[in-house]
């Protein structure tokens, strides 16, 4: 009985490090991904999953660089196979296994900086707050100390809203993997029994190329999925927080001539405080974010938009399977990083942006009025502030590389992208 609850026990640990197969909560993976990092189980679970990564990439370089190889016998046979046959075109076989190499790269990075790239000391702080306000229903700090203790109503339930969705495709995420994988199996074996290949070593191709595939996307998946959740909780924070502050100087601006002297310094000085621990806290996340940034627009850039020309131009001549493969690429490379790289990025830019026009303009004010509203050594300070925050040299955001992520930005990058399309485009024809 004691050697069979082992077993189990030990099916289920490999399990959950290959894939993971079972359901585990978000709450769970993200507190283990911050408690755990240095544990033995962290590292075999990394080092298994990128492994697997490894041995797909290879077996994807080795069918791009020798697809057109018909005169060797271990190609003959993978040509032979239901894989091949229903999932790469003869034409454009050779750049999409190009492709799939181009992903499992950017795969091992993603797992690398779920495993091995901590988030900052203030975000590990802010996430377990929110878990004890979403799970608890309670206090977060009877001191005082928690990052949420004064945080607006609207703030809360947009960092409630983030723990539900990772609950959710954290949950229900392995169930589908299974029911996909499940299927796959069962629609090869149905297709193996109909027309039987010539040599097992196709149906082991096959079944491998399967088992290995799906194993591929689910751990890089759950290893993007806790990647973006975590760094979406500190830029939601972030973004509603400098419109909370926003809201509170306009207010100030709005009401000066019946608010008493008194509340509008203590709400400035209050402001001055959450504001400059924002901004140093935001330089900390920038510099890991800006990280990740690049490297997915290397490996993610080109995979875009030579599977949206295919789309586009091409669809009359793949199978369903194919096109199918490449919405699918085409639609997750669209949706995740429009929201993740560019539109939450512009909305905390111009929140900020927002807080400093605000700002000035209500120390224009105060300046003619002789300094009803503050003293003349917080106006100082203040004054000092904005010009800081408004410097073209060091604009504040989220950075790509050395550039802040800006709707000028944003529009550079749609014509440059457009531009590379259309040369894309030009050599595909001339192929």
């Amino acid at each position: 009985m004691k050697i069979k609850n082992i077993a189990s026990f030990s099916l289920v640990k490999i399990s959950h490090w290959i894939g993971p197969v079972t359901p585990v909560s978000y709450h769970q993976t993200i507190i283990r991904a911050i408690d755990c990092r240095q544990s033995s189980d962290y590292r075999y679970e990394f080092i298994i999953r990128t492994v697997i990564m490894l041995y797909t990439g290879l077996v994807a370089a080795f069918l791009a660089l020798f697809i057109d190889r018909t005169d060797l016998y271990l190609m003959r046979l993978i040509h032979e196979s239901f894989i091949f046959k229903l999932g790469f075109h003869p034409k454009f076989g050779k750049i999409m296994f190009s492709c799939h190499v181009l992903v499992i790269m950017f795969g091992l990075f993603i797992v690398y900086v779920r495993y091995k790239m901590p988030l900052s000391e203030k975000g590990e702080i802010l996430i377990r707050e929110v878990f004890t306000i979403y799970y608890n229903k309670g206090n977060i700090d009877s001191n005082g100390r928690g990052h949420l203790k004064d945080c607006d109503p609207v703030t809360l339930k947009r960092l409630k809203q983030i723990v539900q969705i990772g609950e959710f495709l954290m949950r229900f995420g392995p169930i589908l993997y299974g029911i996909v994988a499940t299927s796959y199996l069962l629609v090869l074996t149905y297709l193996e029994s109909i027309q039987p290949p010539s040599n097992v070593a196709v149906i082991i191709f096959d079944y491998m190329i399967v088992v290995i595939g799906t194993i591929t996307g689910r751990s890089i998946v759950s290893a993007a999925i806790c990647i973006i959740f975590s760094y979406l909780t500190e830029l939601i924070f972030f973004q509603y927080q400098f419109s909370y502050w926003n809201h509170v100087l306009n207010r100030i601006n709005k009401h000066k001539d019946h608010m008493p002297p008194r509340w509008c310094r203590l709400l400035l000085h209050s402001f001055l405080q959450h504001h400059d621990f924002m901004i140093k806290w935001l330089f900390a996340v920038n510099n890991q974010i800006n990280f990740i940034y690049c490297y997915v627009f290397v490996f993610l850039f080109p995979i875009h938009v030579i599977m949206s020309d295919l789309m586009v131009f091409h669809s009359n001549e793949f199978a369903f399977p194919n096109l199918l493969l490449i919405i699918i690429y085409v639609s997750n490379l669209t949706i995740w990083p429009s929201i993740i790289v560019a539109w939450l990025p512009i909305q905390l830019h111009r929140n900020i942006i927002q807080i400093n026009q605000t700002l000035y303009t209500l120390l224009a004010i105060d300046e003619r009025q002789k300094f009803r509203l503050m003293t003349f050594r917080c106006y100082l300070k203040l004054q000092t502030y904005t010009q800081r925050l408004t410097s073209k040299t060091i604009q504040i955001g989220i950075n790509i590389g050395p550039f802040c992520v800006t709707h000028y930005l944003a529009l550079k990058f749609v014509l440059s992208y457009i531009s590379y399309f259309m040369f894309i485009h030009q050599l595909f024809q001339k192929s």
